[in-house]
């Protein structure tokens, strides 16, 4: 996984960064919290799994989250960018989604949003898991997340 090189990098260009998690409960965090110096980058983040956390925590918009739907590319840029304001950090990260193994009510499919606000651009990246365990729709946001974000920082 690409968590640990992008460690090295946040911390050569003395950057940081936060997380506000839903689907993957945490796991993007923690993978770059298991290297030693990790508090030299990581500001902190939160797992907001229900969506009145993602409104009284984070004050992502209830009107957006009922109009657009908890798993979309609106909902995770608000996330990124909260996250990113509430804790000063220089990179906010965003991630909602449906790992499954059912659909929620309204939502269109098995999928997750991974948002990434840096440098006062957003990046946007959207998984349609097809045929994946919940444990490797986790898996592969996590990692799609980290693969982008060593592409940005390099």
């Amino acid at each position: 996984m690409s968590a640990e090189k992008v460690y090295h990098l946040l911390k050569d260009k003395m950057l940081t960064i936060s997380y506000a998690e839903s689907m993957t409960g945490g796991k993007a965090m923690y993978e770059i919290i298991k290297n030693p110096g990790a508090s030299d980058v990581v500001r902190g983040g939160m797992v907001v799994y229900h969506d009145d956390l993602k409104i009284e925590w984070l004050g992502v918009d209830e009107l957006l989250i009922k109009e657009e739907g908890v798993v979309s590319q609106a909902v995770a840029r608000q996330l990124a960018r909260k996250i990113q304001e509430k804790t000063n950090a220089s990179i906010g990260i965003g991630i909602t989604g449906n790992a499954g193994p059912t659909c929620q009510e309204g939502e269109a499919g098995l999928l997750s949003w991974i948002a990434i606000s840096y440098q006062h651009h957003m990046e946007d990246i959207e998984i349609i898991f097809d045929g994946l365990t919940r444990e490797e729709a986790i898996d592969v946001t996590v990692d799609a997340l980290y693969q982008r974000l060593e592409e940005l920082l390099q």
